[in-house]
């Protein structure tokens, strides 16, 4: 199958029509409604409510799950969002609603960091051997991605993506050929694979928008086919996303592999991959190797990775007894002037410990190989003490440390007893 037959039906930039009543007679102005649906796609929300003109329009929405249609008065209208507890609107999303026209708002990003936006839900009539697609990027963290919908296999090599798709942005409906294809999301500029559907079908005559959305990670991200019914079905992500730490003090510098291929090659000690690899979803056999020795595998243990999961594979310990741990990440960026944080036990001399930032505990009995619950402190200059659990007596001291606004990180302790030491890296890039 060569490349999708796409022909545009509008502009991509969306812009809302103006809507208005018309007038029957020179005295009559009737109301002619809109029908408007509301899709939450908040990442920690697990459920929305939404109201217009303090009153309730949808209650207890599930996260991924569209409401059915209603209407409202084709005028100026304003919908206020609310997550679950909060007393104030989250976020407002505001249109001119047209009569006798349809429409999805959609609320994303984080409670934090809330957005939304309104599409008008006008499409043609597809004949057959037709489909029609919409894409929607509302996958928070996720800046620029490059849409890719080909033949299923075909190699990317000098092929050029459908659309390049901002956070926030969305295409207008266009018709291609139904049939097999396969959806591939690459981070733009990047090379990044963050989403592969393996292949899939596009029914014919079938009106979808495909909504491209974070749970957890953003790395590796998911895709929602809405219908034009409110059918809903998730396309499952065939890969997951893995980063590596380097904690095993006496290798040096290591390499990493799933199943004999190579993902991560000369990460230094402390060190981590800059970023986030991909890896099929499945169980892979993975392996350390010393990069001063390749060939000779160092630490092996199969792990199992999830669809469109972030996780960090650490190797720690000391040669002869070297340790592989996968830790599960979340990586949804916190508020401005906020920073997310976690702190991770690496080295095999400290059997556990309590953080204590400031004077305040922020985690307790972190054992060897695991991490703490993520906490939220401002991007400050920070004291951090690593303590015998349940005491104040401090194993290690780090007199100053600042976490980035909006970043999520890991505070890593690793090394042996006799020379511990901190490492921090950011996961949320």
């Amino acid at each position: 199958m060569s490349l999708p037959r796409i022909s545009f039906l509008a502009a991509i930039a969306f812009t809302l029509a103006i809507g208005g009543c018309k007038v029957d007679t020179i005295n009559s102005f009737p109301v002619k409604p809109a029908s408007v649906r509301f899709a939450g796609l908040v990442a920690d929300a697990a459920t929305l409510n939404v109201q217009q003109n303090n009153t309730t329009a949808w209650s207890d929405v599930p996260f991924a799950q569209p409401t059915a249609y209603q209407q409202f008065d084709n005028k100026q209208t304003t919908f206020d969002v609310f997550a679950p507890g909060t007393t104030s609107a989250i976020t407002s999303i505001s249109g001119s609603l047209a009569a006798q026209q349809q429409y999805t708002i959609v609320a994303f990003g984080t409670v934090a960091n809330p957005q939304g936006l309104i599409q008008g839900d006008s499409f043609s009539t597809v004949n057959p051997g037709n489909t029609q697609l919409r894409f929607t990027h509302v996958a928070e963290g996720v800046n620029g991605l490059d849409v890719y919908l080909t033949s299923p296999g075909l190699v990317l090599t000098n092929v050029s993506p459908q659309y390049q798709l901002g956070y926030a942005g969305n295409t207008n409906f266009a018709l291609t050929n139904s049939g097999d294809y396969e959806l591939r999301l690459l981070r733009s500029n990047s090379g990044f694979v963050a989403f592969d559907s393996g292949t899939i079908t596009l029914p014919d005559q079938a009106t979808q928008t495909l909504y491209i959305y974070a749970k957890d990670a953003t790395h590796a991200i998911n895709v929602l086919r809405v219908d034009a019914a409110g059918n809903t079905s998730l396309i499952p992500n065939t890969i997951a996303a893995v980063k590596v730490v380097n904690a095993a003090y006496q290798a040096g510098a290591v390499d990493q592999k799933w199943d004999g291929t190579t993902g991560a090659t000369n990460v230094p000690y402390p060190g981590a991959t800059q970023t986030y690899y991909s890896i099929p979803v499945g169980t892979h056999a993975i392996t350390f190797e010393a990069t001063a020795t390749p060939g000779a595998t160092i630490a092996s243990a199969s792990e199992t990775f999830d669809s469109a999961t972030d996780s960090t594979l650490l190797v720690s310990g000391a040669n002869g007894s070297l340790v592989i741990s996968k830790l599960a990440d979340s990586n949804l960026a916190p508020a401005s002037g906020v920073a997310t944080v976690r702190v991770v036990n690496a080295s095999p001399d400290v059997p556990a410990f309590d953080v204590v930032v400031d004077g305040s505990v922020k985690a307790t009995n972190v054992t060897y190989t695991h991490a703490s619950p993520y906490f939220n402190i401002d991007n400050s200059n920070h004291k951090v003490q690593f303590m015998v659990p349940g005491t104040m007596t401090p194993i290690f001291t780090i007199d100053s440390q600042q976490f980035g606004t909006q970043q999520v990180s890991s505070l890593y302790l690793m090394g042996p007893s006799s020379d511990l030491r901190k490492f921090l890296t950011q996961d949320n890039i």
